[in-house]
């Protein structure tokens, strides 16, 4: 059996093991009609989050009291493309 390809809030591979014919545990299952984007790659960006109130993708949760997080690279790339009014790139501090 293979393990779930979902990450926890501190951007973690998730430990459960995938339900049979999913790549997902049962906690990370998509709804029905709802799209789940698997992230492979490990490299992270800190991504901000610009919008008035909570907003939710995959394991990550962005409020306007926690609007700057980690998050993988292609993740941030999927929500910088899709929605550019709420996220941009955080300044690094290198």
């Amino acid at each position: 059996m293979s393990r779930c390809q979902a990450r926890n809030r501190q951007g973690e591979p998730c430990k459960n093991e995938a339900v049979p014919g999913s790549s997902f545990c049962r906690h990370h299952q998509p709804k029905e009609g709802e799209d789940m984007l698997v992230v492979t790659k490990e490299r992270t960006v800190r991504l901000r989050y610009q919008g008035s109130g909570t907003y939710t993708v995959g394991s990550f949760t962005f409020t306007p009291r926690e609007r700057e997080q980690e998050v993988p690279e292609r993740l941030a790339e999927f929500l910088l493309d899709t929605e550019p009014e709420l996220f941009s790139l955080a300044d690094r501090k290198d």
